[in-house]
């Protein structure tokens, strides 16, 4: 599932390949969160999911963004809850974002920032991560919305899914989420996948 390197790759996607592939083996054991991002997603939804949808994309536009132009919306993001799915909020998300460098990878490897953004003021309201480590999937590093823009989240998932460019998005692990995680990540087409 992790590509291997090519005469194509960048200068870093030996490391990028390197951190993937050990995540991969650590992570294996358990049934993956994988939704499917063939043709006909929303059609796959249920109709409350795809009125989530609908409405995210009516109050939210959704592109690829360069994290270090938004630092201070990330935080204001970050900071809009003190706890989320249950528990305090804790990791790099009670920190300042921090500015990053972008990776120099290839058509293949891939990671980069994403973001919702309100339709009257263009102000950011949640951001995601994708790492792209083959044509087969995508890893949903991080994922996170305003507390007054929870659609934006259903939103998200739709534009990755549509725009990714992988066959499969995965999302960590279905049962290790908390019960409204497990719940969302349905909602919005994940499912259990093995592979060890």
């Amino acid at each position: 599932m992790i590509a291997g390197l090519t005469e194509d790759c960048g200068p870093d996607c030996a490391a990028f390949v390197e951190k993937w592939r050990a995540w991969w083996r650590e992570k294996k054991r358990w049934p993956f969160a994988i939704v499917d991002c063939s043709p006909g997603y929303l059609e796959r939804l249920d109709r409350k999911s795809r009125a989530m949808v609908r409405k995210a994309n009516r109050l939210y536009t959704y592109r690829s963004m360069d994290f270090n132009a938004h630092l201070a919306e990330v935080d204001a993001i970050n900071a809009s809850k003190p706890s989320r799915q249950g528990r305090p909020m804790q990791g790099w998300y009670t920190q300042p974002a921090q500015p990053t460098r972008p990776a120099r990878l290839c058509a293949v490897h891939g990671d980069a920032w994403h973001g919702a953004f309100r339709r009257d003021d263009d102000a950011l309201v949640a951001f995601a991560r994708l790492a792209r480590v083959s044509d087969e999937l995508g890893i949903l590093v991080s994922i996170m919305s305003h507390r007054d823009a929870a659609a934006a989240m259903n939103g998200m998932i739709a534009y990755l899914v549509e725009s990714a460019g992988v066959r499969y998005i995965d999302y960590l692990h279905m049962r290790s989420a908390t019960p409204s995680l497990e719940a969302f990540k349905r909602s919005v087409g994940f499912r259990e996948v093995s592979y060890a």
